[in-house]
């Protein structure tokens, strides 16, 4: 039986997910600031835009499961979910809705402003939320 002081095995593939995610989203914004805007639309920074959105997602996700196997397994008040995992859990789901937003967004829309805002909005909170959950788990060991 696992006690919620243990980082668990959902906890620590969804920390291993959001690095690689992490990853593809430094890799985009170095695609992007380092592009030529005359060369027009850069497919590799596309892709790992893409790639990172969906990424992303299933690591919120994933860590989101994390926090019921710790909740589960809490007997005690000093088991329980601390105000940092709380935290992090409500941005992961504010990050996971931004960002399958952004996919249902129309991107032929007259302003591009209300797509990049949730685009934008979704990253910064799928990071926040990695560092909480990251945060907790190293103090959990």
């Amino acid at each position: 039986m696992q006690h919620a002081g243990d980082v668990t095995t959902t906890r620590r593939t969804g920390l291993v997910v959001a690095a690689l995610a992490t990853l593809l989203w430094l890799l985009f914004a170095v695609a992007l600031l380092t592009a030529d805007p005359d060369d027009g639309a850069n497919i590799g920074a596309g892709l790992a835009a893409l790639l990172a959105l969906g990424l992303s997602v299933v690591a919120s996700l994933t860590n989101l499961a994390s926090l019921r196997d710790a909740r589960a397994a809490g007997t005690t008040a000093a088991e329980r979910l601390t105000a940092t995992e709380r935290g992090a859990g409500v941005l992961a789901v504010l990050s996971s809705a931004c960002l399958v937003a952004f996919l249902a967004l129309d991107p032929y829309a007259d302003s591009d402003v209300v797509r990049m805002t949730t685009l934008a909005v979704g990253v910064g909170a799928f990071l926040l939320s990695t560092a909480g959950f990251a945060m907790t788990a190293r103090a959990r060991r």
